[in-house]
């Protein structure tokens, strides 16, 4: 009897979204206050896949969630799911078929670090454990993710526009740093990167992030650290 190929897989894999976290429900306000944004650098964010976190407000059961959503999409950022919202409203998102997410728990210590994208499962790949900290000698490539879950993550190699780095903990990079970099993924404000020349297209710390529009002219291509202080990010010269 001939095994019939299936169609589809369903597979766990960690992917990292941007969110919008509101701190006012006035949508003009957040209308202004998001097209001033994103017209900081409309090439990256356009298409971008984004939560709406409504954590920080509160939101009554007649809010237009739908107006909200306009106004998003019209900045060409693409809404995809929630979070932060009350038991009263989460019928109602459901029922409009709007995803609702809520941050995954750092408590599961078997997880595995990983690199993940295109020819991420080639036999030659080498991703090595020391001292809680994950080292990668060879290029990553565009459209790879590479991920350190419970610590640091080290690149001895060259990194690839589009490439993604994320890390728990801090990241160094002994080349130049391009793509996107976010350390401190769960809320570890101490996370640093380290890279010996800058041109990430984004930089974050514990979800303080910079567009390469946004770093002074003066660190771009040069080797920095980029550090967390008084909510704000901090990249200076190494």
């Amino acid at each position: 009897m001939t095994e019939t190929k299936r169609t589809v897989d369903i597979k766990g894999n960690m992917y990292t979204l941007m969110s919008i976290l509101l701190h006012d429900n006035n949508i003009e306000k957040i209308t202004a206050d998001l097209a001033e944004r994103v017209q900081q650098a409309p090439a990256f964010f356009k298409n971008t896949p984004v939560i709406v976190d409504f954590s920080p407000v509160e939101i009554s059961a007649g809010y237009d969630f739908n107006q909200l959503f306009k106004v998003i999409r019209q900045q060409q950022l693409l809404p995809v799911a929630v979070r932060g919202i009350g038991d009263e409203l989460r019928e109602k998102m459901q029922s409009a078929g709007v995803p609702i997410v809520e941050l995954a728990s750092t408590s599961n210590a078997d997880e595995k670090d990983e690199v993940t994208g295109d020819s991420a499962t080639d036999n030659n790949e080498e991703v090595r454990s020391h001292n809680s900290a994950r080292i990668v000698d060879r290029p990553v490539r565009s459209g790879q993710q590479c991920v350190a879950r419970h610590g640091d993550l080290i690149l001895l190699s060259q990194i690839s526009q589009s490439a993604e780095l994320i890390a728990n903990g801090n990241i160094h990079v002994y080349g130049t740093l391009r793509g996107r970099a976010l350390c401190g993924v769960h809320g570890d404000t101490s996370a640093r990167i380290f890279c010996s020349a800058l041109e990430a297209d984004l930089v974050s710390v514990a979800g303080h992030y910079k567009v390469l529009e946004e770093v002074p002219a003066e660190v771009k291509n040069r080797p920095v650290q980029i550090s967390l202080q008084d909510d704000q990010l901090l990249i200076e010269p190494l």
